[in-house]
């Protein structure tokens, strides 16, 4: 009698393949988007330090912070974040770089007497109900992430630079 020969997997083997390969996606696509974040957020950095720097030459042509981004020499273009001047007390102007759908946003405060702690800093601040994946942006991209002492202490706030 003729034993018939049969070439290919088992279909245990298969689904041993498939686990594995579930098992490593579940792993690395979460840190994959982690770093595509952590990314935007560092051009907004950038950028927000770049607007930074346009204020306060505005502030030395002028003797007064500009109210609107459209009173600055630069212009910023980023798909993923907005931009604004925010205003605050005594003069206070920070520059301020907010993404859509996401519950931190990137902020420099220029020279704060109450607060010298996070005077001329670029800081990521985020929501203590904020998603994982938002905090973990703030930890990511700075240091000395630490509860945020202005406000109502509901935010974290990390400190860039």
């Amino acid at each position: 009698m003729l034993k018939k020969i049969y070439a290919g997997f088992t279909l245990i083997e298969l689904l041993v393949v498939v686990l594995i390969i579930g098992i490593l996606a579940a792993i690395a696509v979460p840190k994959y988007q982690l770093s595509v974040e952590k990314s935007r957020a560092m051009t907004a950095a950038s950028n927000v330090r770049d607007l930074t720097e346009a204020q306060r030459r505005y502030e030395l042509e002028t003797g007064s912070f500009a109210t609107s981004l459209d009173n600055l020499d630069i212009t910023v273009s980023d798909k993923n974040f907005s931009y604004s001047i925010g205003a605050g007390p005594a003069g206070l102007a920070h520059m301020i770089a907010a993404r859509a759908g996401h519950s931190y946003q990137i902020i420099y405060f220029t020279t704060w007497p109450d607060h010298p702690e996070y005077s001329n800093k670029l800081t990521c601040r985020v929501a203590k109900t904020a998603s994982i994946s938002d905090i973990n942006v703030c930890k990511s991209i700075g240091k000395d992430f630490q509860d945020y002492r202005f406000g109502s202490g509901t935010d974290y706030i990390s400190i860039i630079n």
